[in-house]
C-alpha cells in the first residue's frame, strides 16, 4: 500500500464501492463527452479545475489535477 493519500474523495469512492453498475456507467459518460469535447486535453482539464474552484468543490480538485499536470507536459 502507498503511504500517500487517495486523490479520490472519500464520497466518490464510496460511490464506486456502493454502486458499481452505475459508477461505470458514470464513467463510460464522461469518456464519451470528453472525446466529444473540442477542447484539447490541457484547456478541458484546466477548465474543469476552474468549475470545481468557483464552485468551492473542494473534494474533486485533488483527482482532477492529475490529468492537468499530464497535459502540460505534453506537447
Amino acid at each position: 500500500m502507498s503511504d500517500q493519500p487517495s486523490s479520490i474523495s472519500k464520497a466518490f469512492q464510496a460511490f464506486m464501492s456502493d454502486a458499481p453498475n452505475h459508477a461505470r456507467a458514470w464513467g463510460g459518460m464522461v469518456q464519451a463527452l470528453a472525446s466529444a469535447s473540442a477542447l484539447d486535453g490541457k484547456t478541458a482539464a484546466l477548465a474543469y479545475l476552474a468549475v470545481l474552484a468557483a464552485l468551492r468543490l473542494e473534494s474533486g480538485v485533488p483527482f482532477h489535477v492529475q490529468p492537468g499536470e499530464t497535459a502540460r507536459r505534453v506537447p
